[in-house]
């Protein structure tokens, strides 16, 4: 079987995409190529997406005639009559995909990319960007259908059905990458903190860990979290604390240790201040009668 004709491969695999932003579903993939053909009018209810490998033809939307060639994408939204004719000289070779698609309103800058794509008029576009590579990637993986491959074409489509919509749209993405920088670090912090919460922690060696001084780490996290390093350290152990302390076979003195606090005093200093009761009330009233 040839790469152009593996792309039918795709059609024994059903391809369902849901995140936050949408929900797409790939009714079929197709190809035509080698001679001359022509589809003759029709319209769909769903989305039909064409790229033109070879050749070149006619593409006719919404009563307008546009000449296509290789290295065009062309596309036809729901409810659109549309007709494609190869050129008798140069036969026109595409690879089809359709699919449904619906939107769940976010913010994010994924929804406005696609809510722009079906508001579009845009029916052709040179700006094919990555979309030939991952054609080439999902025909590979379905042929060498190997563990994983569903969700390689999950992944695959999700970044073709993305690439369609940049091809006729102009959408900046909103993020802040300066902010999404700031997340990422915060987000670094709490784990190193939740994996090391057992032992005597500095904000030195936080700030080793994400490569910034103390201070700009301590203003990063307080901005993010609206809590200091220290007051959310001592809130997670604190929190392990309650966890272990209904364990009753674990001495008291051994649950302060296990939460970073080898001073048994200074332990039920802050377990009295965070909830209004000390560690051994906590454990006789196993728990459920205590107030911050």
């Amino acid at each position: 079987m040839s790469q152009h004709d593996s792309i039918q491969l795709l059609n024994q695999i059903p391809i369902h995409i849901q995140t936050d932003d949408f929900v797409a579903e790939v009714l079929w993939w197709g190809m035509f190529k080698d001679e001359w053909w022509r589809n003759y009018l029709h319209v769909h209810s769903f989305y039909e997406i064409c790229y033109a490998f070879e050749g070149r033809g006619t593409f006719f939307i919404d009563n307008k005639e546009h000449t296509v060639q290789a290295g065009d994408l062309f596309i036809a939204h729901p409810h659109q009559y549309h007709e494609i004719i190869s050129s008798e000289d140069m036969p026109l070779g595409i690879y089809f995909w359709s699919f449904t698609l619906s939107l769940n309103e976010t913010d994010t800058d994924t929804y406005q990319l696609l809510d722009a794509y079906t508001k579009s008029s845009g029916y052709i576009s040179q700006k094919i960007a990555q979309i030939p590579t991952i054609i080439e990637l999902l025909i590979d993986e379905a042929h060498r259908h190997e563990a994983g491959y569903v969700q390689s074409l999950q992944a695959l489509t999700t970044k073709l059905l993305l690439e369609t919509a940049r091809s006729v749209t102009n959408i900046s993405p909103n993020m802040d990458l300066e902010s999404n920088t700031q997340r990422a670090i915060v987000r670094e912090v709490i784990q190193y903190l939740k994996d090391n919460y057992p032992q005597p922690i500095q904000i030195r060696d936080i700030a080793a860990q994400v490569h910034m001084s103390e201070r700009h780490i301590s203003r990063v996290f307080l901005k993010a979290t609206s809590k200091t390093i220290k007051t959310y350290l001592t809130e997670l152990r604190l929190d392990k604390a309650c966890n272990l302390l209904l364990k009753v076979n674990i001495p008291i003195t051994e649950v302060a240790q296990q939460t970073g606090y080898p001073d048994m005093r200074y332990f039920s200093t802050l377990f009295r201040k965070q909830f209004g009761i000390t560690p051994s009330a906590f454990r006789h009233q196993h728990g459920t009668q205590f107030t911050k």
